[in-house]
């Protein structure tokens, strides 16, 4: 294969040697740059993947290869992802201001905070150096004389790099908080009936995409070891950040592959390591949906099942949030999860037997957890009730297909019902629960007690 860059001529051969050393991105800098000991005559294999340059290679390379193609499962997209390419690639500039630029209203009296220093270890100040440097030269940030400041915390990835935070919390506190509607995970998934081919956009650093309100940047001030800075774009960790984004995303009414042409008109860039489109099958929000259903994400239920007990109250938080976050997937939750749940209403967190045999039993039923079908409001709703001694619980149906699980523990008082008012306790308890899918609907209950059918005449 031959070519030519730049005024030179470039040959490519095959070999058939097979054990080569491969070559990375950055040794694919140091040879066009003359710099490396790689003999050019012989490339030796590349690795080819889709990357995004570091900030020092974005510096000291010079012009860059794009990798815009992108293959959508459905050949019908293809044409679609070609002529939008451009959103798929790395922003050059700032966003352009909008009417939705964020702005931060703090309440009547609000002064700005005195917030005590932290003490950064020596390698933290380096990273924090190294990161305020590459903010500064992307324009994320600029220098203030704001008498505003939060401090920074370093928060380590999974895959051990840095991320940069601002502690706002004195600055939220004082914050009026914006009462924009977020939607509900559920009532999203739950509009997905019929669907069989799913396609999703993740912005690249979205919030970082919405610029600041000129008069509300000094509040964004922060401080490190060696200066003192504000933000020109919104930060991740102001309190009304999601509300302003989600205004953003309504606004622009998201329908569909028709979003490109909105995102292209607003300088919106998306990353294309987590968009996919004409998918069969997809992972939003935690979840894996296809036109079966709706499941867990495997590597959330790994997470549970690989738990290990509890050694403070945060990491037992840790396991309940995760947990809870699934409940609907999980028959009799509230009643698995009571023991736990218990704990927190202690003074002292204490670990007991009880406490370990609901802990394998709640990982035992999320490892296990069904595949929830996709609801269909053209079709017939089943509610299967049942009660026992610590609580009720609720099935959501159709078709025979599991739909939604419902639980909850029962208080001492109600505990001491007879299992007929339990099961009628349980009906009344879910038709106040799901009023969103039964409302003026037929629908029918199944119950162990025929007795309750008699409430209808």
């Amino acid at each position: 294969m031959e070519f030519t860059f730049e005024g030179h001529k470039f040959v490519l051969r095959g070999t058939s040697q097979v054990n080569m050393a491969p070559v990375d991105n950055k040794g694919m800098s140091k040879l066009l740059k003359g710099t490396s000991s790689i003999d050019s005559n012989q490339l030796y294999s590349v690795k080819v993947r889709m990357c995004l340059p570091s900030h020092d290679e974005v510096n000291s390379f010079g012009p860059t290869v794009q990798w815009n193609k992108m293959e959508a499962i459905c050949p019908e997209f293809n044409s679609l992802l070609q002529k939008y390419q451009d959103i798929f690639e790395e922003p050059k500039s700032l966003s352009p201001h909008r009417t939705h630029d964020h702005r931060i209203l703090v309440k009547e009296g609000a002064e700005p905070m005195n917030v005590k220093p932290y003490y950064y270890a020596s390698v933290q100040k380096d990273i924090i150096k190294q990161l305020t440097r590459v903010m500064l030269a992307s324009s994320i940030i600029q220098h203030s004389m704001s008498p505003f400041f939060s401090l920074v915390i370093l928060v380590k990835r999974k895959d051990e790099t840095w991320q940069f935070c601002v502690d706002c919390r004195e600055l939220n506190k004082q914050t009026i908080k914006d009462k924009y509607p977020i939607p509900l995970i559920k009532e999203l998934l739950d509009e997905l009936q019929g669907s069989t081919i799913y396609s999703k956009i993740d912005l690249q650093a979205g919030y970082h995409q919405i610029r600041m309100h000129p008069d509300n940047m000094p509040k964004t001030a922060f401080k490190t070891h060696k200066g003192h800075y504000e933000y020109l774009v919104m930060p991740f960790s102001l309190t009304n950040a999601l509300a302003t984004f989600q205004s953003l995303m309504n606004e622009e009414q998201m329908e569909h592959l028709k979003a490109f042409q909105l995102l292209r008109a607003n300088k919106l860039f998306a990353k294309t390591s987590k968009c996919s489109f004409g998918s069969r099958k997809v992972e939003y929000l935690g979840h894996y949906i296809s036109a079966e259903g709706v499941a867990p994400n495997p590597n959330k239920v790994e997470a549970v099942k690989n738990w290990p007990i509890p050694q403070s109250v945060k990491a037992f938080k840790g396991f309940l949030g995760l947990t809870n976050y699934y409940r609907q997937f999980v028959k009799n939750h509230g009643g698995i999860s009571k023991p736990l749940t218990n704990l927190l209403k202690k003074e002292a967190f204490t670990w007991n037997e009880q406490a370990t045999h609901a802990f394998k039993s709640l990982k035992e039923a999320m490892t296990t957890a069904p595949v929830l079908a996709l609801l269909d409001f053209s079709q017939e709703f089943v509610v299967e009730t049942d009660a026992c001694g610590w609580g009720i619980g609720v099935v959501l149906m159709q078709k025979g297909h599991p739909i939604a699980y419902i639980s909850k523990s029962l208080s001492l008082k109600n505990q001491a019902l007879s299992i007929y008012e339990k099961e009628l306790l349980a009906l009344i308890y879910v038709v106040n629960q799901w009023t969103h899918y039964l409302f003026e609907r037929p629908f029918v209950v199944k119950t162990d007690h025929e007795s309750l059918k008699y409430l209808l005449e």
